[in-house]
């Protein structure tokens, strides 16, 4: 699966994941996802301390499982080093989560192509100035 890399830090900007500075988050991309990023719970509740910016409402995921868990849902800011954009987007997990995906409601916002035979992400930033395409 094409991976990239983050940096999520809370709303209040006190907290980040990962926790030392200009340190990135390699992901999985995985456009199977509706969500903008779903992290392990111990990263939602332990390291970021999201529950303290939960929104709420909940969300509900199905899992490979076909089990369906409730969603914890907070704003954070996401940080994609590759195309220099810090964005607000919203943080899901469910209790027993381990995975960490980059879902569709991020990803549509920018211009992607995925090459999965060699799990390479390509991706192009618009501003109204320039254009600047990366890839990982």
């Amino acid at each position: 699966m094409p991976v990239m890399k983050i940096t999520i830090i809370t709303i209040d900007e006190k907290s980040s994941y990962p926790t030392y500075p200009d340190e990135e988050k390699e992901i999985e991309v995985d456009t199977g996802y509706d969500g903008s990023i779903l992290v392990p719970d111990y990263v939602y509740y332990d390291i970021l301390h999201l529950n303290m910016f939960e929104l709420p409402e909940k969300g509900k995921i199905e899992t490979p499982f076909g089990e369906t868990e409730e969603l914890y849902i907070a704003r954070a800011f996401t940080i994609i080093p590759l195309i220099n954009v810090k964005v607000e987007t919203l943080i899901e997990t469910f209790i027993g989560c381990k995975e960490m995906l980059a879902g569709r409601e991020l990803l549509n916002k920018y211009v992607l192509t995925l090459n999965g035979p060699e799990k390479k992400l390509y991706m192009e930033s618009f501003s109204h100035h320039s254009k600047k395409r990366s890839e990982t």
